[in-house]
């Protein structure tokens, strides 16, 4: 990855205006700023909130900054703010399928003397979700956008122009740029402008999805009732759920666990839910009826979801490319929505591809039908049942592929539903491998 920095400081005037708060633009290596006596700090996580790494001397926190700026380069708007000290700014090459894009990475703004510079605020650990008018859910000021085959990156930039926005991520494959637009945009705007732009193939919200109807499973803190004495085998499914118990995270069958929200961070479990599926998904746990199991199976965690029970689009597919990068091709999904999106299809098509068996929770409803994506034919919907028939709890007809226990006792409590009947299922088409 290549980098290109710029250093130095800046002498010159700010020019005073009438506004509140601070209102950032950026399009490509040009800015725009507004700020009336804003805080340094709040300045810059507007930075922040656009994908770039901030690092600012806590002294220098609370100046005083306004001004106007107009499509100036970026570099030329830091020196101003940081003047009269010293500062970086860092840019690294993008690589994208259509091309390399130079995309601003870092900004570090430092005073005097030997102070020890501190990151100005750690990554978000939730996601700014809104509802749409029709009830979905999506991420505040960002789209997803796929170009036609043969597209350049002239028309990648000609969008992020249209819609004053910036690439904070590219999830390849499926081949999708998140963006994110500039401030005050409505995401319905910058959807029909990208509609409308040439060379775009299509273009989502990152949609948002709740895990408020997963089933809670409380945890005493320790891994009681877990069967350890299983050999440790060499198969491995990628969990995507609520997240892992730290006290389970070093058990000899877990890997690594994954924070797909915020890459590099610890990982918990909020409801728990994700720790007993995990513990199903490696032959620890079994539901009712089931056997013990003698071995087990290595379980990639993955927390899918923030502190606030959220998730998107772009964390999925992310994770899909981790999980897959790790040499692991089965999943486990407990999650679902009513309705299709069209990129997750195409994800999940991609997924497939590279060789993933992907196996999701029908939907707890009793009624006919899976949730979605375990309705699609690409995936593995799994419902729960047994010899006496299907479970009262469990979806069911034609888009159901198969039926396993999903009533388990786990950490003194009994559980149900089809979100632990599909981790059985992946345990057991593991072995089979």
């Amino acid at each position: 990855m290549a980098m290109k920095v710029y250093t130095g400081c800046f002498v010159g005037l700010l020019v005073g205006l009438c506004c509140e708060g601070a209102v950032l633009q950026l399009q490509g290596d040009k800015a725009s700023l507004r700020a009336n006596q804003e805080p340094l700090r709040s300045v810059l996580a507007s930075f922040e909130a656009q994908g770039i790494r901030v690092v600012l001397d806590p002294t220098l926190a609370e100046n005083k900054i306004s001004g106007e700026w107009n499509q100036i380069p970026i570099a030329r708007l830091v020196e101003q703010l940081a003047y009269p000290n010293n500062y970086v700014v860092s840019w690294k090459q993008m690589e994208t399928p259509l091309g390399i894009l130079d995309q601003m990475s870092r900004i570090v703004i430092m005073g005097e003397g030997e102070i020890e510079v501190e990151v100005l605020t750690e990554k978000r650990k939730t996601l700014d979700v809104v509802q749409a008018e029709d009830g979905s859910h999506y991420i505040r000021g960002e789209i997803l956008v796929g170009f036609e085959e043969g597209s350049s990156m002239k028309e990648l930039k000609a969008l992020l122009n249209r819609v004053g926005g910036t690439v904070v991520e590219v999830i390849d494959p499926p081949g999708l740029y998140r963006i994110k637009i500039q401030d005050g945009m409505p995401v319905e705007e910058a959807l029909a402008e990208a509609q409308m732009s040439l060379g775009v193939k299509k273009a989502e919200p990152n949609h948002a999805f709740s895990n408020d109807e997963m089933p809670l499973v409380s945890l005493s803190g320790a891994s009681s009732g877990v069967n350890l004495n299983l050999e440790v085998g060499e198969r491995a499914i990628a969990v995507f759920d609520s997240g892992i118990d730290p006290a389970y995270q070093n058990l000899p069958f877990m890997l690594t666990a994954y924070n797909a929200i915020d890459p590099g961070a610890a990982v918990d479990d909020p409801t728990g839910h994700g720790t007993l599926v995990s513990m199903i998904a490696a032959g620890a746990v079994v539901p009712e009826g089931m056997p013990p199991n003698e071995e087990s199976v290595r379980v990639l965690p993955v927390a899918l979801f923030d502190a606030n029970g959220w998730t998107s689009s772009e964390a999925l597919f992310s994770a899909i490319n981790y999980a897959l990068d790790q040499g692991i091709t089965r999943f486990n999904w407990s999650f679902g929505t009513d309705d299709r999106i069209p990129f997750f299809e195409e994800a999940i098509h991609q997924a497939v591809n590279r060789g993933a068996d992907i196996i999701i929770a029908a939907g707890n409803n009793g009624e006919a039908g899976s949730v979605y994506p375990a309705s699609s034919p690409l995936t593995e919907s799994i419902g729960s049942g047994d010899q006496k028939g299907i479970s009262p709890w469990s979806n069911y007809g034609d888009d159901v592929d198969a039926y396993y226990p999903g009533k388990v006792y786990f950490d003194g409590k009994w559980h149900y539903g089809t979100s632990f009947s599909a981790p059985l299922a992946a345990y057991l088409k593991a072995l089979q491998d």
